[in-house]
């Protein structure tokens, strides 16, 4: 939590996380946000120092003593280098960025705000084609959270994980030298602010099968004299079946005219669009009477219907308790199940089957229109419904799972044991001082692996710390070996973790520890290569 710790003592809004989140909880009955309105810093300071938390996440603000910009990048599985080239084409990664991988494997990128960037112009989001969407978090007055390094945060699907520095500026591993992060790209500051003004394209705001079918169109040839019209009609009549409404949209008229002018010849757009509005009505008759949609509705159809009845999307978070057993759900408006924090409305449900009446109550909408909505009374609907809900829906875990915890109490224990050169290299050699203290054994003679060695005073600790004594019991069995040590009382045997058993991350820290033990008790000079 240095990371943290250090930007607040600059003067950042940084909020303590609990239970594995990814935002503040309540802190003495008050919201994270209103020690931002009554500026409240050094308050909030104090809590940051006074609790064991999981993580930390940030409130960029105009107040910030180095403006800072960060992207928040939703690039799932792309490496660095893949991404970068995504983001700004053709130019290096300069070194003055700094680099957190999420443990989702996303990726944060830290720039300085350049002076003459106004913060509140730019996007809240952005799409930079090739899978790269995200997020823009920026130093001015609105109320957007980053986590930060070092945090334990579980993804939507229920699993834990770290954010990490993966690069950038020297002597940035514990935020106190937030200065040195660099400015971003010009490049990249234009495709962003070019952003601000774009929004969506006029087609974009079409459902996906409409947005194929203008695919289709603009490979089509030229159409010949004879046949404009018909034609013309016909797509008019495909586009009223797949997007029926009492008129033609305006902005799907453009689209369409752009797309065909160049292959229609002399037809004119006032003859275009009595032919396509000819085609559309029967179309849009036409889905009325066979009522294709209400049987097989699309994604956007009941987004559109939930905002029709509940004036807003829903979503829900699964919680889970230690053990990984759905406890109950958390269903709720406003926000989205990653920001539940500006959520307006929130209920608690047992069973997700009773999603529609807990989602009324919670609206006052009408029961009338609700029971004759497609939600309630077609299969096709509420399973689309649900669907949707379950694929955006984010996990909450109760307390830490037996088996996490017993991994992190043997990876600290590890460390901790490298860091103080507690190495032994023959089984036979005499313990460190301190009966309570864990150490390593890397034999040189033997072909046995190296392994870190846990005495009878440990034991306990582990049994006791994980919470779950039986549970920690089977955890010992199974991933541990029992030995027994010269000089050992009868009876006493200590438990052994294969070094191999950690991370890859915990395994080079651990051997690049055991070669400087080794330099020293050669007469080295004592410094790690």
């Amino acid at each position: 939590m240095n990371f943290a710790v250090n930007l607040s003592e600059l003067g950042y809004w940084v909020f303590p996380v609990k239970d594995r989140k990814k935002y503040p909880s309540p802190l003495k009955g008050k919201k994270w946000d209103e020690f931002i309105n009554e500026k409240e810093h050094e308050l909030l300071h104090a809590h940051l120092l006074s609790g064991d938390w999981s993580g930390a996440a940030m409130c960029p603000q105009s107040s910030d003593p180095f403006p800072l910009l960060i992207l928040d990048l939703d690039a799932y599985g792309m490496d660095l280098d893949t991404l970068w080239k995504h983001v700004v084409p053709g130019e290096e990664m300069p070194d003055d960025v700094l680099v957190i991988k999420t443990p989702t494997g996303g990726w944060h990128l830290w720039f300085k705000l350049p002076p003459d960037v106004d913060a509140e112009k730019l996007p809240a989001t952005f799409d930079f084609g090739n899978g790269v969407t995200g997020e823009v978090r920026v130093s001015c007055r609105a109320r957007r959270l980053i986590m930060l390094p070092d945090s334990t945060a579980t993804n939507k699907h229920g699993k834990a994980g770290k954010y990490q520095i993966h690069r950038g500026p020297t002597d940035m591993s514990n935020g106190r030298h937030i200065e040195k992060v660099g400015l971003p790209p010009g490049p990249l500051m234009a495709r962003l602010v070019a952003r601000k003004d774009q929004g969506k394209a006029e087609e974009g705001n079409q459902p996906t099968e409409v947005l194929h079918l203008i695919k289709v169109l603009e490979g089509y040839p030229d159409i010949v004299e004879g046949s404009r019209n018909d034609l013309v009609a016909k797509i008019g009549q495909i586009l009223g079946r797949m997007h029926p409404s009492k008129q033609l949209p305006e902005e799907l008229l453009r689209s369409l005219w752009k797309v065909l002018a160049p292959k229609l010849g002399d037809f004119d757009s006032k003859e275009f669009q009595i032919a396509i509005a000819s085609g559309w009505k029967t179309g849009s008759r036409n889905a009325q009477k066979y009522h294709a949609r209400e049987k097989h509705p699309s994604v956007t159809d009941v987004q559109t219907e939930c905002e029709s009845i509940f004036t807003s999307v829903p979503w829900i978070v699964e919680v889970r308790d230690s053990a990984g057993k759905t406890k109950e759900w958390l269903a709720g408006f406003g926000g989205s199940a990653k920001r539940r924090h500006e959520a307006d409305r929130v209920v608690r449900l047992k069973d997700l089957r009773d999603i529609l009446p807990t989602l009324t109550r919670l609206t006052n909408a009408s029961m009338d229109t609700v029971s004759r909505s497609p939600l309630f009374i077609q299969p096709g609907w509420k399973a689309v419904l649900e669907y949707m809900l379950n694929t955006e829906k984010a996990v909450d875990q109760l307390g830490i799972p037996p088996e996490e915890r017993f991994w992190e109490l043997l990876e600290e224990w590890c460390r901790i044991s490298a860091g103080d050169m507690l190495f032994l290299e023959a089984w036979t050699e005499k313990r460190p001082a301190g009966a309570a203290v864990a150490f390593i054994v890397w034999p040189m003679v033997d072909q046995e692996p190296p392994a870190m060695v846990i005495p009878p005073l440990l034991q306990e600790t582990i049994l006791t710390q994980i919470g779950d004594i039986p549970k920690a019991k089977k955890l010992v069995g199974k991933h541990l070996l029992k030995k027994t040590l010269v000089g050992m009382r009868s009876g006493q045997t200590v438990w052994v973790c294969p070094i191999s058993n950690f991370d890859e991350e915990t395994q080079n820290y651990i051997e690049a520890q055991y070669e400087f033990f080794v330099q020293k008790k050669g007469g080295g000079d004592g410094k790690e290569a």
